[in-house]
């Protein structure tokens, strides 16, 4: 994982509560957005495989939910402002753009 994102220790601590801690459910699924494996180059699989080895409290849900938002952001293109994600190369949160506009715009 660290070879599509870096170091996973320099991620802000709302995100390590959010792959580490938090219990996934439908509730609580926005949460995984922000930390966005699509828009930080990390194929759905193994996105999916970190989030539940992190985890460990694994449910369908999470993986419904993971195919989900890649299609969603393989399909809606050309579409801004889908949410906000935090960018591991830069170091901040980005605006998630559909896959077609690849343009690092701040939040």
């Amino acid at each position: 994982m660290e070879q599509h994102l870096g170091e996973i220790d320099l991620s802000p601590s709302s995100i390590l509560t959010y792959l580490f801690i938090a219990h996934p459910s439908p509730i609580g699924a926005y949460t995984l957005k922000i930390i966005a494996f699509y828009a930080n180059h990390v194929p759905q699989t193994l996105a999916c495989r970190f989030y539940d080895a992190c985890n460990g409290k694994a449910s369908r849900f999470v993986a419904e939910q993971f195919k989900e938002w890649y299609y969603v952001w393989r399909t809606q293109r050309c579409k801004p402002y889908m949410a906000t994600y935090w960018n591991m190369s830069l170091g901040r949160f980005i605006y998630i753009n559909g896959s077609l506009l690849n343009q690092s715009e701040h939040v």
